[in-house]
């Protein structure tokens, strides 16, 4: 079911940036080139960043990658085995649907370029697999 599949292909782009996030939070208590950079370019943040607040900002991802695992975990064990046989009747419906709501949303999210910096990010933490980082895409 397609619908199923693009959940599960999400999933694992998910996972991908969040182990990406995780490498960045270890690293973060070292951190001598990238964090000046981030830190000068966040508005809301007064410089510099202390000990406590890298730690904190290292905390909070480690926590939000934490709790995505553990959601990813539960859906794929305990609602996709559910989900696929209580909507494989529907499945073609189901497509229909979800056909038009990607067509809705990929000009308001930027879903492409949104994918590409998810796999870009994975690469530079060392946690893309091999041949899933394509090129570059400009912001939006």
């Amino acid at each position: 079911m397609r619908l199923l599949q693009t959940l599960e292909s999400e999933h694992r782009r998910i996972d991908a940036v969040t182990r990406a996030l995780e490498a960045f939070a270890q690293r973060l208590g070292e951190e001598t080139v990238l964090l000046p950079a981030l830190v000068a370019a966040a508005a809301s943040t007064r410089m510099p960043w202390d000990a406590a607040k890298v730690r904190a900002i290292a905390d909070a991802a480690v926590a939000f990658v934490v709790f995505s695992r553990e959601h990813m975990r539960k859906e794929q064990s305990l609602l996709f085995p559910v989900a696929e046989m209580d909507l494989e009747p529907k499945a073609a419906e189901l497509d229909v649907l979800l056909r038009r709501f990607e067509i809705r949303r990929a000009p308001r999210w930027n879903v492409p370029w949104l994918e590409q910096l998810g796999e870009e990010l994975a690469a530079s933490h060392g946690t893309a697999t091999p041949g899933s980082v394509r090129s570059t895409l400009p912001l939006p």
